[in-house]
């Protein structure tokens, strides 16, 4: 014969016994597991909607509010007028791309060379845009291309 333990439910034998077993979950829990779903739900929209920026990371200089930025011969192919440039979090468009002069290199030549993977001997190329920004050297991002996370897992653009 089996040993009854206390935390055995007792037997039942007539329907209307069942509502007094039956255990309900109380509405503050159901509001709590909702503001849960919704927390998580919300969380995961705010990342999977995260714009992700790829591009072009040049060196760009500022004198007298003027941003000049550089760009190697190798990399021009990429560039095209009305492409995003981001400078100190500010957005600036790619214009009027021509081949630099040595007065704008100036002091900054060999920063310009390394910082932008740019080859000794290579022709720099530039464009110059207005910019409220004390005079030095900056790095730009010209942007070709984004995307989001949730692009990735629906296969497509955004």
């Amino acid at each position: 014969m089996k040993k009854r333990h206390d935390n055995d439910l007792p037997d039942i034998n007539d329907p209307s016994q069942l509502y007094s077993y039956v255990k309900v979950i109380n509405p503050k829990m159901w509001l709590l597991l909702l503001s849960c779903f919704i927390v998580g739900l919300g969380s995961f929209l705010s990342f999977a909607m995260l714009k992700l920026t790829n591009g072009l990371h040049c060196t760009a200089v500022c004198k007298d509010q003027i941003m000049t930025v550089f760009v190697g011969e190798d990399n021009l192919d990429r560039l095209e007028d009305g492409m995003s440039v981001y400078v100190n979090g500010a957005e600036y468009y790619v214009s009027d791309i021509r081949e630099s002069r040595d007065e704008e290199l100036g002091e900054y030549y060999m920063y310009i060379i390394n910082s932008s993977d740019i080859e000794h001997g290579e022709n720099i190329y530039c464009f110059s845009f207005n910019a409220q920004m004390e005079d030095g050297v900056y790095d730009a991002l010209i942007e070709e291309g984004s995307s989001t996370p949730l692009s990735y897992v629906i296969g497509g653009e955004m």
